[in-house]
């Protein structure tokens, strides 16, 4: 029990952290090319850490995996705020007005498919290195990321009531203008529901592991599902969730952007044709 309460802390308190640390650095004109300097050199450091990590096991070494996944992706994310990895730059731009069906398919995916593609690459490269090892703390928290990832994108882009246009810096602030504002989605039940089950699944391991460093990396992928599903339902609920990063947008921008945001989203119609799916923005970065 021990073990899941400090697995839970640690991931909730980095899940937090780091979308704070995202939002703050993404959203800071005339600073973004020095972070991703800066935060390229960690990232470097990160995937050798988690290789030289793979063979060791024990709580210290799970929690450090752990870490380095995140890292991997906190770079990844960073970039695609940033627009250093985004799609092509003649499809960075807003949804034309009346697109639908496979129209809107492609080109809500071309505006971030050199960062999907990365993301794939990434997390191949990870389990190649990592397939074997006792310790794939690293490669396992990228997958749940990545996965949560795609579901997100997809829920928004087939249509959700809450999303936090604010949260993108005013380069990326187009893509809201590919999502839908719907009060449901045939998708969402499922990801509810799969997540879920992963979340119960790993708890239950965690809770009856023989040891307690194997009970810890197991509770560090379960808190880290749970979180996902937490942010789906954020997608649904009737509730501001934005309190929990919001402090970390300037000031300055704050307001404005939420308002600009809030109506830049695509009103579904009443009777849509068959959606398509894409990848486009999460409820958060």
């Amino acid at each position: 029990m021990a073990s899941l309460a400090l697995g839970v802390g640690i991931a909730v308190l980095l899940w937090w952290g780091s979308t704070a640390a995202l939002l703050w650095l993404a959203n800071r004109r005339g600073h973004r090319g020095a972070s991703l300097g800066v935060l390229s050199l960690i990232y470097g450091v990160a995937w050798v850490l988690a290789l030289q990590l793979g063979p060791k096991v024990g709580q210290g070494p799970w929690i450090a995996s752990f870490m380095m996944g995140l890292l991997i992706w906190g770079w990844l994310e960073f970039a695609y705020l940033a627009g250093a990895i985004a799609g092509p730059l003649a499809s960075r731009k807003p949804c034309p007005p009346g697109l639908e069906g496979w129209g809107r398919f492609k080109g809500a995916l071309m505006t971030g498919l050199w960062h999907e593609l990365a993301v794939v690459a990434t997390l191949a490269l990870l389990w190649l290195g990592l397939w074997d090892a006792p310790n794939a703390l690293a490669a396992q928290s990228f997958t749940v990321l990545a996965v949560a990832r795609w579901s997100a994108k997809l829920n928004v882009y087939l249509g959700v009531p809450n999303l936090h246009g604010e949260f993108f810096p005013e380069h990326m602030r187009y893509l809201v203008s590919w999502t839908r504002k719907r009060p449901m989605n045939s998708l969402f039940p499922f990801s509810i529901t799969i997540g879920t089950g992963f979340t119960i699944l790993l708890v239950g391991q965690a809770l009856t592991a023989p040891m307690p460093a194997q009970a810890l990396g197991t509770a560090l992928l379960g808190a880290l599902v749970a979180l996902a599903v937490l942010e789906h339902w954020f997608l649904v609920i009737n509730m501001d969730d934005g309190w929990l990063w919001r402090w970390a947008l300037p000031r300055r921008a704050s307001a404005s952007a939420a308002e600009a945001a809030s109506t830049a989203w695509v009103q579904a119609p009443p009777k849509p044709a068959a959606p398509a799916l894409s990848s486009v923005s999460s409820s958060r970065p």
